[in-house]
């Protein structure tokens, strides 16, 4: 029989309790330090964190907590919780282990830190957010695990010599304290914070000639990771000039997946994804089983641009991603579409159209020599396996993915000059795509320069390739770099410049597991074809790889009226699914292994644009093993196979302010996407919306410039603008998008 376990009898499993509770909030404000060494992993907790919250108190309050201080607590209080209840579980082991007394104390405390630490280190996470390759998650667990011994075996030791944990009856008042403490603590920075943006409140705002002009730098897909090597070499000094004049830090995108289109317009409109309604690159066209790319029409809040021009400020766009079709806007505005054949609706004004396509024309006769610049390889004198699907097709189709974007940016950054040295508008917004572009393509090439040893067990690529691709990425980073500053030598001195980008970057493999999805489903019984062919017509499901995260089998049920072929109506389909999730989960291979390590609904399983409808990811440790079904055996494999694309999103981009108004030498903490548009209004003199999702990014901002000028709000701006929410169809160059987009690997 057990001791008593009632906290009133049991006075040592109050004492795990005590010491569950605070070791837990030692490690919660521990993993809430980790920002400053390791931000692109902590950034990650701190969105689970907010999104967790979310399904306890209301979305408003939820956003209140995302800053650096609440955080801090939430963090602590989480830790307190869980650290708590692993305390009473271990002193539940302790007794039914007959462990004395005296041990008892040296018996909690260490098991409890290690698990509490394990917990919250979340590796789980962190092994999907980063997409190691499957052979490396047993060694990071086995280095999670050390790591955390090692902290808990210290953080034990002092618990113990620090607590009177021998005491139990004195240590009960502990948790009491501990966690009522760290509870009021984060109401009240709650409370004060809405109370401060309450008292701020006005009405719709008047205001003079801004104290600034702002030129907002977009840039996609870079990460500090990547650009800090040639920080201060002389690669990038107009980077090196705006960090050693303002502030800088990482910014928290958003939660995987990681779309372009979704993120710029969380960033454009500072309103969460379900609110401002573009959920990917594609959605559904008005002709059933067809889709098209989002547009500028699916979006329902206003963005910033809208707003400022209502507001009666001049304001210049060029290149945002989405905003075709194109705005009226007092400025102008250029499409994202602007650079693809028979687009329509691509400038603003029109009168605009003669001076885009003279630069069109310019720069699409100078680009192969333009191109030199960033790399040696010439596609027209490579004729190796010429039309053939093998290396050399592939490297020419990079080419062509490669000259889309630098196309765009080169036009971009042709027209910022030609804006600037005419007049400077309040605000200048540049977007550059090529950064994104270029890393999707030829990552590994930037990997295996970096390391070559990793880089070689994760890819395949000749020295050849190495010559001609090793230094695109760099090459293309210092490309940016001049045009920055060639746009910047042509503004006033009074100028603030904001520069951002929507997320990092990270890699897809070229090795990867494998199994012959088309004969494991047709055997199954739930699809039809010959050899790994699934012939949709009469197959209830088809099947696709997700190389943007490695060895996921992403299953669509051939569901009717979603596709033409359809043979699944709506009634079977919740059938099938649960039989799927069963059949597919319990898996073995002869051996004994599961399959698959997960099997699950997807992101938008049932719509129109769904990326699947269940996930499957291939288990580690079966891969070698085979699948028995019936007399047939299917193997799982370990497979090499070169891909056109070798990069993908990661949560920590970049954001940098410089300029008057900003903190020189300052380093911000805790900024995420939300938060671009309301530091942009902020330094223009312009209330905040209540309604927003981000806060303006004041540590970024000089002190005496701040408190100058306090934070003013509105309830909202609703009403300025915001697209119909339907899809804008023809002459938007449609094919050619999409093209692209299946280049870069975001849709099949």
């Amino acid at each position: 029989m057990l001791p008593s376990l009632g906290m009133s009898k049991d006075r040592y499993l109050q004492a795990g309790l005590a010491a569950g509770l605070l070791t837990g909030a030692l490690a919660g404000l521990f993993f809430a330090l980790l920002e400053i060494p390791f931000s692109t992993y902590t950034v990650a907790g701190n969105a689970l964190l907010i999104e967790a919250l979310r399904t306890i108190v209301p979305g408003e309050v939820a956003s209140l907590a995302d800053r650096p201080y609440p955080l801090f607590l939430l963090y602590a209080l989480s830790g307190a919780l869980a650290g708590g209840a692993l305390g009473l579980l271990v002193q539940i082991a302790a007794a039914a282990f007959r462990i004395s007394p005296g041990r008892r104390t040296r018996f909690r405390i260490p098991l409890t830190t290690l698990a509490t630490f394990l917990l919250f280190f979340y590796p789980a996470v962190m092994v999907r957010t980063l997409q190691v390759p499957p052979r490396m998650w047993q060694p990071l667990w086995v280095a999670f695990f050390l790591a955390a011994l090692l902290l808990a075996t210290g953080v034990g030791w002092l618990a113990g010599r620090l607590l009177p944990l021998r005491e139990p009856v004195r240590s009960r008042r502990i948790p009491v304290l501990v966690f009522s403490g760290l509870l009021v603590l984060f109401a009240l920075t709650i409370v004060t914070e809405n109370r401060a943006r309450r008292a701020s409140l006005i009405d719709y705002p008047t205001f003079g000639e801004p104290s600034h002009k702002i030129i907002l730098f977009a840039v996609d897909g870079i990460d500090w990771p990547t650009i800090k090597p040639l920080l201060g070499t002389g690669d990038l000094p107009n980077l090196d000039r705006l960090i050693a004049n303002g502030s800088c830090g990482v910014l928290r995108s958003l939660l995987p997946p990681i779309e372009s289109p979704v993120v710029w317009t969380s960033v454009a409109t500072s309103r969460r994804p379900e609110d401002h309604g573009i959920q990917g690159f594609i959605t559904e066209s008005s002709q059933p089983g067809r889709f098209i790319p989002v547009t500028n029409k699916h979006r329902l809040q206003p963005t910033f641009w809208e707003i400022i021009g209502s507001l009666g400020l001049t304001v210049d766009l060029l290149s945002w991603y989405p905003s075709w079709p194109v705005d009226s806007i007092p400025g102008i505005m250029l499409s994202d579409r602007a650079t693809y054949p028979n687009v329509t609706g691509r400038v603003f004004p029109e009168q605009l159209e003669p001076v885009l396509d003279t630069l069109l024309t310019d720069f699409r006769s100078r680009l192969p020599a333009l191109r030199l610049d960033l790399t040696s390889y010439v596609p027209d004198e490579d004729e190796d396996d010429l039309g053939s699907n093998g290396p050399a097709a592939l490297r020419r189709f990079d080419m062509y993915i490669l000259d889309q974007s630098y196309l765009r940016d080169l036009v971009t950054s042709a027209l910022a000059r030609r804006i600037m040295r005419k007049r400077q508008p309040d605000l200048l917004t540049v977007y550059f795509r090529g950064t994104d572009t270029v890393q999707h393509e030829f990552r590994k090439y930037h990997a295996a320069r970096n390391d070559p040893w990793l880089a070689s067990r994760l890819f395949e690529m000749t020295d050849q390739e190495m010559g001609f691709f090793g230094d695109i990425v760099n090459a293309y980073l210092r490309y940016v770099d001049r045009e920055i500053g060639s746009i910047l030598d042509l503004s006033g001195e009074n100028t603030a410049v904001l520069l951002v980008s929507d997320h990092a970057s990270g890699y897809s493999y070229d090795r990867q597991s494998h199994l012959q999805e088309g004969r494991l489903l047709r055997l199954l019984g739930w699809a039809k074809g010959e050899g790994n062919r699934i012939d949709r017509a009469g197959s209830k499901v088809v099947a696709h790889w997700d190389k943007a995260k490695t060895n996921s089998l992403r299953i669509h049920v051939n569901l009717v009226g979603r596709h033409t072929s359809g043979t699944v109506s709506r009634t079977e389909y919740e059938k099938l699914i649960a039989q799927m999730l069963d059949r597919l989960g319990g898996l073995r291979t002869t051996g004994g292994d599961a399959v698959f390590s997960s099997v699950e609904m997807g992101k938008r399983a049932g719509t129109r644009y769904s990326n699947g409808d269940l996930v499957c990811r291939i288990n580690a440790g079966a891969v070698g093993g085979e699948i028995a079904i019936g007399d047939s055996l299917v193997a799982i494999t370990e497979e090499v196979a070169r891909f056109s694309r070798s990069g993908n999103h990661r949560m920590g981009g970049v954001f940098v302010l410089a300029g008057t108004p900003s903190n020189q030498g300052g380093r911000v903490r805790g900024a995420t996407v939300y938060d671009v548009v309301p530091t942009l209004f902020h330094l223009m003199g312009l209330p905040l919306s209540l309604a927003w999702e981000g806060k303006p990014i004041l540590d970024a901002l000089d002190g005496e410039w701040r408190h100058g000028r306090p934070v003013r709000y509105v309830r909202s701006y609703d009403g300025t603008g915001g697209g119909s929410g339907h899809a804008a169809e023809g002459s938007g160059g449609e094919e050619s998008v999409m093209e692209e987009l299946r280049a870069l690997g975001y849709i099949d």
